[in-house]
C-alpha cells in the first residue's frame, strides 16, 4: 500500500476480474482510471482512507470478494446469512462515510458479480442484492451511487469459476465504464444547475450522453456476437466449403444420389490436391441456391485434422503451383457463418484504408476467428508487429471508414441483420444498408460481372439443374480480393 495520499482523480478500485482485462488504451472510449487492485476488506478500508480531497470519480467493484471471505467461517445458513449482511453493511457505511467526507468526489458501487465456485453465493444472490439495495438508500451520501452493469446471462467464467473469461470480461468493463460516466455525467450536470455555473446547453449534454452510451452499447454486444459466433465456427472446424466443382453429366435430382455424387466429387479434388489424402468424407450437401448466387458444396469430414490437413495442402499447391485442369477454378474455404463473413469484409475495408508506404495490412480469413495483421514492408522475415481481432481493429481504425470502403460488408449482410447491424457489426448503419448494397450490386453490374434480375453472363449458369449447368463452378471462382493478400499463405501455416 501506498504511503502517500491517493490523488489520482479517476479509480477504479477491483479485484483481478478488472486487473486482468482493464488497460486504459484498449478503452478509449472512456476517460481513463487508475487501476488499484483490492482483493479484501482490510485493503479496501485502507484505500478509501487515503483518497484525498477534489473531484475523484471512484468506481468501486469488489463486494463479492468482501462477502465471500466474510462468510468463510460460517457452519450453517443462519449464521452465513448474518456474516453476509454484515459485511454488505461495513462495506456500504464506509463509502457512505467516505463519499460525506468528500463531497466534490463521486462514487459508484458496482453490484457484485457471481461466483460459481461458491455454491451458496448463488443461492444467496436474492438475498444479497436486496440487502445492497437497502442499505445504499439508508447509508450512501448524494454523491454515491449503487449501479447494475452485466446482466446474469452475460457472466461467462474460467473453469474456476472465480474468474472471467476474456470475452466476459471485457463486456464487464465496458459496461461498467459506460454506466459509471452516465452518472458522473448526471451528477455534474445536476451540480451546475444547484450553483449556476453550468453552460445551459444541457441538451447537448444530453445528446453527448446517449451517444457515448449507445456506442458502448454496441460494442459491447458485438464483442459478444463476435465470441459466439467463433465459438460457433470452431464447431465446424470439420467442414471444408468448395466452390468451382465441374461435372460432365448432370447432378443428381433426388437428395441421396446427389448427396453421395457430391462426396464423390469432392474427394476426386482432394485426391487431385493431396494424392493418397487420408480423410474420410463423412457427409456433403451443396448450398443454397438462388437466383444472386451459384451453389457451392460443403463437407464434413471424419477428423478436424484431416480438414486442416487439405485446406493446407490446397493453400500451398495454390501458392507454389499454378492449378491446371479442373483444379483451375476450385477454392476450398473452412465453414464459417455469415456474421464472420461480414466482419472479414469489414477488415479488408480496413485493411485497404490503412495500408500505406510502410505498412501493409492484411486480413487471415482462414480462422474460426478472423483477425487482421501489420507488418512493416521492410522486414524481410514477414511476421507482423500488430494483430487486431474484429472489435479492436474497428476501436482503432473504424473511424476512418466512409460507406463506399463497406459496400462489400452491407452486400454480404444482406437482410439477415436488418435492425442489428449496429449492434452485430459497430460500423454498419442501418440508414446507409439499402443505399449500399444498391450500390455494390451496381458496381459489379458495370464491371460485368452481373446482370440485373441475378442472371449471369455465359450459357448454363442457371439454377444449376441442366447438363450445361453442372459443366460450369457449383460456386464462385475463388480469386482473391484486395485486403487479403495473406490469406493462402496464413492457412498454410495453420
Amino acid at each position: 500500500m501506498n504511503d502517500h495520499k491517493l490523488q489520482m482523480s479517476n479509480l477504479l478500485i477491483g479485484s483481478s476480474n478488472l486487473a486482468r482485462f482493464y488497460k486504459p488504451e484498449n478503452f478509449k472510449p472512456f476517460s481513463p482510471y487508475q487501476m488499484l487492485k483490492c482483493t479484501t476488506m482490510d485493503s479496501f478500508t485502507a484505500l478509501m482512507m487515503e483518497l484525498e480531497e477534489g473531484n475523484n470519480k471512484v468506481i468501486i467493484s469488489v463486494l463479492e470478494n468482501i462477502i465471500v471471505d466474510a462468510a468463510k467461517s460460517a457452519k450453517d445458513e443462519a449464521t452465513r446469512e448474518k456474516q453476509v449482511t454484515a459485511s454488505i453493511e461495513t462495506a456500504m457505511k464506509l463509502i457512505g462515510r467516505t463519499a460525506t467526507r468528500l463531497p466534490d468526489s463521486h462514487f459508484c458501487l458496482v453490484s457484485p458479480i457471481l461466483r460459481p465456485a461458491v455454491d451458496w453465493y448463488q443461492k444467496m444472490q436474492v438475498i444479497i442484492d436486496q440487502e445492497i439495495r437497502k442499505q445504499s438508500v439508508s447509508l450512501f451520501a448524494k454523491n454515491a451511487t449503487r449501479m447494475d452493469c452485466m446482466c446474469v446471462s452475460l457472466q461467462q467464467f474460467e473453469k474456476d469459476g472465480i474468474h472471467l473469461t476474456e470475452a466476459s470480461g471485457q463486456i464487464f468493463i465496458e459496461s461498467m465504464l459506460k454506466k459509471a460516466e452516465e452518472v458522473f455525467t448526471a451528477t455534474n450536470i445536476d451540480s451546475e444547475e444547484e450553483t449556476g455555473d453550468g453552460s445551459g446547453d444541457q441538451y447537448g449534454k444530453l445528446v453527448a450522453v446517449l451517444k457515448t452510451r449507445f456506442e458502448a452499447d454496441n460494442l459491447m454486444f458485438a464483442r459478444l456476437r463476435e465470441e459466439i459466433d467463433s465459438t460457433a465456427n470452431r464447431s465446424r472446424e470439420d467442414r471444408i466449403v468448395i466452390t468451382g466443382i465441374t461435372c460432365k453429366t448432370p447432378l443428381p435430382r433426388e437428395n441421396r444420389p446427389r448427396i453421395e455424387k457430391l462426396k464423390e466429387l469432392a474427394y476426386e479434388v482432394f485426391e487431385a490436391i493431396k494424392p493418397g489424402f487420408k480423410g474420410k468424407i463423412l457427409y456433403a450437401s451443396q448450398g443454397k441456391n438462388n437466383e444472386h448466387m451459384l451453389p457451392m458444396a460443403e463437407v464434413k469430414l471424419d477428423k478436424v485434422e484431416h480438414a486442416v490437413e487439405i485446406r493446407k495442402a490446397f493453400a500451398e499447391k495454390r501458392k507454389t503451383d499454378k492449378m491446371t485442369g479442373c483444379l483451375e477454378k476450385i477454392f476450398m474455404a473452412n465453414s464459417i457463418n455469415v456474421g464472420t463473413r461480414v466482419r472479414i469484409e469489414i477488415l479488408k475495408a480496413i485493411a485497404k484504408k490503412i495500408t500505406n508506404d510502410k505498412e501493409q495490412a492484411y486480413v487471415v480469413s482462414f480462422i474460426s476467428r478472423p483477425v487482421m495483421h501489420i507488418k512493416l514492408k521492410s522486414d524481410k522475415n514477414g511476421f507482423p508487429s500488430k494483430s487486431y481481432t474484429f472489435i479492436d481493429a474497428v476501436k482503432q481504425f473504424g473511424g476512418n471508414l466512409v460507406q463506399d470502403d463497406l459496400l462489400a460488408a452491407y452486400a454480404k449482410a444482406g437482410t439477415a441483420f436488418k435492425g442489428q447491424l449496429e449492434q452485430n457489426f459497430v460500423v454498419l448503419k442501418e440508414d446507409d444498408a439499402e443505399a449500399a448494397q444498391t450500390n455494390f450490386h451496381k458496381a459489379r453490374i458495370d464491371r460485368g460481372r452481373g446482370r440485373p434480375g441475378g442472371s449471369y453472363k455465359g450459357k448454363g449458369r442457371g439454377k444449376g439443374h441442366g447438363v450445361e449447368a453442372n459443366k460450369e463452378p457449383l460456386g464462385n471462382r475463388g480469386t482473391k480480393r484486395a485486403g487479403d493478400e495473406e490469406s493462402s499463405s496464413s492457412a498454410a501455416k495453420k
